[in-house]
């Protein structure tokens, strides 16, 4: 008898577990508030961590990093708010403290698990923190309510950067003219998850395009044990490497929506009939929170997840055997992955 369900849609990209790195130097913070020269000397104690971006980057040239004294003696406190993140929360408190400790000036770090829902309200209030990090995908949002502060003039050099990742940080404010308020701190992508052992016992090899991966998903999937053989979020940003796969793009060159297309009903189509056919599921249906768990516990064989998922195996499930590939090709023979992207911001 076919399981009974509905699918839930989602927005949660569960960017979890990566150590980040600050990308880009800080050269305005606003006057009301605290001295350009303290948010450059933090930027540059914090300027360490993993290697989320394909090179590394280099601080900028900074003409100053002494305080006069009076400057120190009139200091206000430093005001971070950063997403709570596990270890990568704790790295970077114990990291400011020690920096802060050396300099004598006060620095406050606050975090939460709620961080884009509170990031809004905070920056919108009468005392909104100094330095924020932002995902590409709210920046759009506080750009437009004029709630950070550009930065043109102090950061890396943005050609050193993924150009469309640079990109994802700037603003129009005229035809042709953008602002840069940040540079990416990391990048965190999407690919191929599969249990090891499940695929090697099928004898089939990786999924290379879509017709392999439903293959094995029918072959994990498992009705009597409620184990799906594809696991995934339902969300935009799961199906997007469909949509891309067949050829498809949400903006067409002209600036205009072309969600409409023969390419979207394609990867529309092969997404939701996997579910209807019952070899795929979502997290929930076996009482799990996301996808790294359902595979872990034995509940699921594949799942298209984001770099995030190696340290919570690592740290969670240590034994589990996994391998990582490409997301399959689609019809148009495309295996295009989407990236994750954030930046440490300035308050206006």
């Amino acid at each position: 008898m076919p399981i009974q369900r509905s699918l839930i849609v989602s927005s949660d990209a569960r960017p979890r577990r990566c150590n980040p790195r600050i990308g880009a130097a800080l050269w305005h913070i606003v006057s009301r508030r605290l001295s350009l020269h303290f948010g450059l000397l933090l930027m540059a104690a914090l300027f360490s961590g993993c290697d989320a971006l394909p090179f590394r980057p280099r601080l900028p040239e900074l003409p100053f990093l002494q305080l006069r004294s009076e400057s120190r003696d009139a200091a206000r406190p430093l005001k971070l708010f950063f997403p709570e993140e596990g270890p990568t929360t704790e790295a970077l408190q114990n990291q400011t403290n020690s920096w802060a400790e050396g300099k004598q000036l006060p620095v406050e770090l606050s975090t939460s698990p709620a961080y884009n829902q509170e990031l809004v309200d905070m920056l919108s209030g009468e005392d909104p923190p100094d330095l924020v990090v932002v995902t590409a995908f709210l920046f759009p949002e506080l750009a437009q309510q004029g709630l950070l502060a550009p930065a043109e003039e102090g950061l890396l050099d943005p050609a050193e950067f993924p150009p469309q990742l640079a990109a994802a940080f700037t603003w129009p404010i005229e035809e042709n003219v953008s602002l840069r308020y940040c540079l990416p701190r990391e990048v965190r992508t999407l690919a191929l998850v599969y249990d090891s052992a499940g695929l090697e016992a099928l004898g089939l090899p990786p999924p290379a395009s879509w017709e392999s991966l439903r293959e094995a998903a029918v072959g994990m999937t498992d009705v009597e044990r409620n184990r799906f053989g594809f696991i995934e979020a339902p969300d935009l940003s799961r199906w997007l490497p469909f949509l891309y796969g067949a050829g498809g793009t949400i903006i067409d060159e002209n600036g205009g929506l072309s969600i409409d297309s023969p390419a979207a009903a394609a990867a529309m189509d092969w997404y939701i009939q996997i579910f209807r056919d019952n070899f795929a599921g979502h997290a929930g249906e076996s009482n799990n929170e996301w996808a790294g768990e359902v595979l872990a516990k034995g509940k699921g064989g594949l799942t298209i997840e984001g770099n995030w998922i190696a340290p919570y195996f690592e740290t969670q499930f240590p034994a589990y055997q996994y391998t990582v590939a490409p997301i399959p090709a689609g019809p148009a023979g495309l295996n295009t992955s989407v990236a994750f992207a954030s930046c440490y911001a300035v308050s206006a």
